[in-house]
């Protein structure tokens, strides 16, 4: 059985991450957690745009302004250690 929100999670990276011009990014959320950051649902860089992309997976309510301000933080770190620029999507799904 899938807790909350873990299907649509999946689906979602199965797309992003079964096309080849992206590359996935594992992201430890102990690590976000400890630094007072968002967890990331799925995160990926696109070849083409030479992108970071941080995706919120919702299956219908959107994420407050405290989630948000915690995944942008998440976003800003990563864009640090990575040197790249990066983009926050909101991707909403019906499963």
């Amino acid at each position: 059985m899938y807790r909350p929100g873990e299907l649509e999670e999946k689906i979602v990276s199965y797309h992003i991450h079964s096309n080849s011009s992206n590359i996935p990014i594992l992201v430890s959320a102990l690590l976000l957690r400890r630094k007072r950051m968002g967890q990331v649902d799925v995160a990926f860089i696109d070849k083409c745009s030479r992108s970071l992309y941080v995706l919120e997976v919702k299956k219908f309510i959107a994420p407050s302004l405290h989630q948000l301000d915690r995944l942008r933080k998440s976003g800003d770190f990563l864009s640090q250690i990575l040197k790249l620029n990066t983009r926050l999507k909101l991707t909403t799904i019906k499963v």
